[in-house]
């Protein structure tokens, strides 16, 4: 399974088909966190916000890099604004 091809789903906004890939890389590697930022991502393009958090959360708790952790901090945050 190729993360890429999965980013070319949601680029191509096949968002149904991104979000069941994206779940699957997480439950084949759930310390992959690009995987729960793309999903969060389709999860906002769909207008999903609660789905949207929930991923940016889970994406949060799982990254290592201080700054990317501020990152997906603040776009959880935009969404609950």
């Amino acid at each position: 399974m190729c993360f890429f091809s999965k980013e070319g789903e949601f680029r191509l906004e096949k968002y149904e088909a991104a979000k069941s890939s994206f779940k699957a890389a997480i439950r084949f590697a759930p310390e992959h966190v690009p995987a729960r930022v793309w999903l969060a991502r389709s999860y906002m393009k769909e207008g999903d916000l609660e789905n949207a958090g929930f991923y940016y959360q889970q994406a949060v708790e799982h990254e290592q890099d201080t700054m990317r952790k501020v990152s997906y901090q603040l776009l959880y945050v935009n969404i609950l604004m």
